[in-house]
This record gives C-alpha cells, sequence and structure tokens, in this order.
C-alpha cells in the first residue's frame, strides 16, 4: 500500500486483518505527516518494519495467526529502553488480565471500535510529538558531544595558562557568562552554550540584549544598570534560544571589576512552564467542574425525558429476564395486556403467557434468536387476553444490560392488519366486477399495460402474457390513435366513438372512456372499451326502413294516420282515404 516513504517523517505502522479497517484508518491519519506503513497481519508486519524505525504502531487485538500481543512483543523484545508505543485495537471490553497483559506486551494505550476520528488522531499527535522529542534529543545530544570533544581538544591547548580557571568553569553544573561594561560577552562555558544553544564563537559576537527576549529587554538593560551600581543581582528573565524558541533561566551576577561581570545562569523553563501548567490545569479544573455540574443538570433532565418518553411512548415497552419474566413495562405495554390500574400485577408473570396458542411458538423461537444472536430480532404474534380483544402485534427485541435481560418493543398492528383485509376484500370485489363485466377494461401505467379482464381477452384475442407492456394505443385502429392520444393527455373521461384493432387485424366500432390517476408516484390511466357493433348495425337497419318509408311517403304509395288518445280521434292522410 505504501509505495513511497520520506526520510524525514516519522514511520507509524498499522495493523489489522481487515482491508475495509486498514482503509478506514489510512482515511482518519491521511491528514497527519508521518510515513504510514499498513500491514494485513502479524508476519505481514513483521517483514515490512525490518530495520526501520517506528515512531508508534497501531495495531488490532484479535488477529488470526499472530495475535496483537504476540506482535507487540515481537516488534520490542530487541528494545530495552526505546520501545516502541503500542495501541491496541479492540471491538471489545477486556478484562484486567488482557489488559495486563496488553501493557506487558508493550501497549501505551487501547481504543475501541467503532473508530472516533477525532480521538484516534489526537492520540497519534501525542505520540508523534514524544517520538519528534526524543529524536530532538538524540540529534542535540550527537551535537552536544560533538561540541563536548571540539572543546576537550581546545582546552588542550589551554589547558597551561588557564588549567585552574577553565577546570571550574568548564565543569560548572550552570552556564556561566563573563560580561564587560557595554553587556559583551566576552566569556562562555559549556553549559551556558548547551543552554542556549548558541556556540561560544557566536557569543562572543553578542551582548546582553541579543540574549534576552523581548518581553524581559526593559526589565534586563535595567539590572544590569543596577549591578553597575550594587555589585550584585538575582532576576528570572526569558531568553532567545538559539532554535527562535523563548525560554527561561534564573541569573546571579556579580561584579568583578569596573569592566568584568560574572553571572551564572540555570534554565528554569521547564519549572515556568510546569508553574503555568498548573494554573492553567487549576483554571481547566475549575471550567471542567462547571461543565461537570451542567453536564449533570443535562443528564437529569435527559434522564427524566427519557423516563416519560418512555412511560407514555405509543408502543408497548417490557424488559424481560432470560426466562420471559416480566421486570419493567411501560403504560402502553400495560394497556396492550389489557392491564392499566393495578400494572404491578404483571411482575414476574411470564410474556409468552399473553401470547396466543398459535403463536406462542413463534414467539419461543423467536426469544430464543435474541439471546443466542445477541442482534436484534422481530416476530408477529397475537396478544390475547381475558381482558382485551386479540391484538395484532410486532415485536423487536434485543439482549441488554449484562446479557441476562431482554428488551422488547411491541407495536400494536391490529388496524393495519384490518386495513389489510379490507383493501384485500375491495380487490376481491374489484376483480369479480371487472371479470363480470361486458366491457374490455385495461390498467396502464406509464402508457404500458399492466393488466386486462377476460372480456378484454375475448375481445380483442391476446391472452394477458401478450398483453403485457403493449402500449395502450395498441388495441386502437392506426386512423384513431392522434384522437385516443389526445384525449389521454387532456385527461378526458366522457365517451367517445373510435374503431378498435383485434389480434387478427380486424377492427370493430366502440366507445371508449378512460381517467388517469396519480397512484404512489405513478401515472396510471383505467381504459374501457364496450363494441357497439350490433348497435351499429341496428342503428343502420333504422337508417334504411327510415329512408324506405320517407321515399314511400314521397311517391304516395302509403298512407299515414295518427291516433290522438285523449280525444279519441284519428286523423288520416289523403292517401288513407283513398286506400279505404
Amino acid at each position: 500500500m505504501n509505495t513511497f516513504r520520506s526520510k524525514t517523517l516519522p514511520n507509524l505502522l498499522i495493523v489489522d486483518d481487515s482491508e475495509e479497517n486498514l482503509l478506514l484508518l489510512s482515511a482518519i491519519i491521511g491528514t497527519i505527516k508521518v510515513n504510514m506503513i499498513s500491514a494485513i497481519s502479524g508476519y505481514d508486519a513483521i517483514k515490512k518494519v525490518h530495520g526501520i524505525e517506528l515512531a508508534m504502531a497501531i495495531i488490532d487485538v484479535r488477529m488470526p495467526g499472530m495475535n496483537g500481543f504476540e506482535l507487540a512483543v515481537k516488534l520490542n523484545e530487541s528494545r530495552i529502553d526505546d520501545k516502541i508505543p503500542i495501541v491496541f485495537l479492540t471491538a471489545n471490553h477486556f478484562d484486567e488480565m488482557d489488559i495486563a497483559m496488553g501493557y506487558e506486551s508493550g501497549a501505551v494505550d487501547y481504543i475501541f471500535k467503532p473508530l472516533n476520528s477525532r480521538i484516534l488522531q489526537s492520540k497519534i499527535n501525542v505520540f508523534l510529538d514524544l517520538f519528534n522529542q526524543k529524536q530532538i534529543i538524540k540529534r542535540e545530544g550527537a551535537l552536544l558531544k560533538k561540541t563536548a570533544e571540539e572543546l576537550t581538544k581546545a582546552n588542550e591547548t589551554l589547558k597551561k595558562s588557564e588549567k585552574k580557571y577553565r577546570s571550574y568553569i568548564e565543569n560548572a553544573p550552570d552556564g556561566v557568562l563573563v560580561i564587560d561594561e557595554n553587556g559583551k560577552y566576552i566569556e562562555a562555558n559549556e553549559a551556558a552554550c548547551k543552554m542556549s544553544g548558541y556556540s561560544e564563537k557566536e557569543f562572543l559576537t553578542m551582548s546582553v540584549s541579543d540574549l534576552i527576549h523581548e518581553d524581559s529587554l526593559d526589565i534586563g538593560l535595567i539590572l544590569f544598570r543596577k549591578i553597575t551600581e550594587t555589585g550584585f543581582l538575582k532576576a528570572d528573565l526569558s531568553f532567545k534560544h538559539h532554535n527562535g524558541t523563548k525560554r527561561w533561566l534564573t541569573i546571579e551576577a556579580v561584579k568583578l571589576s569596573n569592566t568584568r561581570y560574572l553571572s551564572f545562569t540555570k534554565d528554569i523553563t521547564h519549572r515556568v512552564e510546569l508553574e503555568e501548567s498548573l494554573t492553567k490545569s487549576a483554571l481547566e479544573l475549575e471550567v471542567t467542574n462547571i461543565e461537570l455540574i451542567e453536564t449533570k443538570e443535562k443528564a437529569e433532565a435527559a434522564s427524566k425525558k427519557y423516563t416519560e418518553l418512555f412511560e407514555f411512548a405509543p408502543s408497548g415497552y417490557f424488559t424481560l429476564t432470560a426466562n420471559k419474566e416480566i421486570e419493567e413495562k411501560n403504560h402502553s405495554g400495560a394497556s396492550m395486556l389489557g392491564i392499566s390500574k393495578q400494572r404491578s400485577a404483571l411482575i414476574n408473570n411470564h410474556f409468552d403467557y399473553y401470547v396466543s396458542k398459535n403463536t406462542r411458538p413463534v414467539f419461543q423461537e423467536f426469544f430464543k434468536n435474541v439471546f443466542a444472536s445477541k442482534t436484534k430480532e422481530i416476530c408477529e404474534v397475537v396478544i390475547e387476553t381475558k381482558y382485551n380483544k386479540p391484538k395484532h402485534v410486532i415485536i423487536v427485541g434485543q439482549v441488554i444490560g449484562n446479557g441476562n435481560q431482554c428488551l422488547l418493543n411491541v407495536i400494536d398492528i391490529t388496524t393495519r392488519k384490518q386495513a389489510e383485509a379490507e383493501i384485500e376484500e375491495s380487490r376481491e370485489k374489484y376483480r369479480a366486477l371487472s371479470e363480470a363485466s361486458f366491457e374490455a377494461i385495461f390498467i396502464s401505467d406509464n402508457g404500458m399495460c399492466i393488466e386486462q379482464n377476460q372480456t378484454a381477452e375475448r375481445m380483442f384475442g391476446y391472452t394477458s402474457e401478450e398483453s403485457l407492456l403493449k402500449k395502450g394505443t395498441e388495441w386502437i385502429a392506426p386512423e384513431d390513435r392522434d384522437v385516443v392520444l389526445k384525449n389521454m393527455q387532456s385527461n378526458h373521461e366522457d365517451p367517445y366513438e373510435v374503431r378498435a384493432l383485434r389480434k387478427d387485424g380486424t377492427t370493430f366500432p366502440c366507445t371508449i372512456r378512460g381517467r388517469t390517476m396519480h397512484y404512489k408516484g405513478r401515472i396510471v390511466r383505467f381504459t374501457s372499451l364496450t363494441d357497439i357493433t350490433e348497435r351499429k348495425l341496428a342503428e343502420e337497419k333504422v337508417k334504411q326502413i327510415t329512408t324506405r318509408l320517407e321515399l314511400a311517403l314521397r311517391a304516395g304509395r302509403i298512407g299515414v294516420w295518427d291516433l290522438d288518445i285523449e280525444s279519441k280521434k284519428i286523423t288520416w292522410d289523403d292517401h288513407m282515404f283513398r286506400l279505404y
């Protein structure tokens, strides 16, 4: 996974037998400046880090083959004082023996899954800072060793003339500086150089104002003037280290002569930082106490709110023992079992006593699976008591506590079940009416047929399978399809006449009417067609008879008479008179 490794960045090893976990760790660590070395097993890790200095390692405890503890021992077995800090990842909580084993194998911390990216990044940054500080100390130690060797060589040439003086100065535990009347440094011992980071040569080019930090510059100059007057001073001042950092030292100076002043200095940075840290910690502790009080108040409010939500939740909640005995219940749960006033009567009763005999085996299998899988399980049963009508319920169960209790969430679905039954009954009635209809009925979704009745099959000759997903206009003669499409787009609902097209290619007259509806995000259209062939033939016969009568009347071949029922009179035309 790591194809490039910087020589200047610290090396961080991550080991997990899951590729997904390695990718997650890589994403979390990605923003931190480290050389990341990923390994899929303990053996893979040992192979990859051979000869490489590690700043820290993040290791999964549970791995096949070589587990995390064994790998930690392998990584640190040849290290005595400079052990690799190891953070173990685990999805389980450990007992004291496991924790002790982890720390003996080199662990400095544990992180539990699922990972909190902020906590993990914070811990990594802490150990990287420690590693970098150790590297700085090593480098400075090497530099100091080199400087000491150089000073030793220089001292050998001056040993005869300055043996006594240098012996004291160079071996002094504190920094020793000699300053002239202008504040220039004219001598500096090894401790002073080590303390400040400047070499003796650099010191000889500097003055007091060059070393003292800006924060202490004014008081430093005042103190220098004071020593010229009194011959002695003692003070704490901040100074600028060669690396640019601000550090603190305590100074005791005496006047040797009008042109020479001897100063003994000691680095007290650690003490000052500790004092500041203690002050800051005291403030933080005070803030933390305030936050703890606020958190406690919020927790109490949340607990009260949870209790109210639990008690008055619309679904029933029960806490059962492993033997199915009721330990806790809320108001809705007690009502489901037919007891709302004397709810304490339910305590220690077996929950499955309230489950109907037909569905009791389902509940017993469900309860067994809850404790076996340690995950959420769901079942559907019927609650039946002598106080209430049977209720259809869905039960969601989960193990809680130390694994000896089960929390049940019981949801009443009786109304839903009744609604489903009513819907199914309505569907059956619709199917019966549809199949008994003399009209061909089609249902289309977004213009494609999804259902037809038997009348449509007889009328057009297509089976239900053949009609499936056909366009709604394929049952219409080509010359009338534009009219049908226009009426479908305008959601025209009044019946109108078109020519229908059978599977065999023949056409027949029909009336068509349809209605478009939006159902669950879909466009559904109900279309019915009525064969009006016989009606058209009858109309044609009537038309023919009417035409013949009109022609006969005009030719005078028939007479017409009119009977007025109310007056009981008959009116004859001339031809009728001639006939009679």
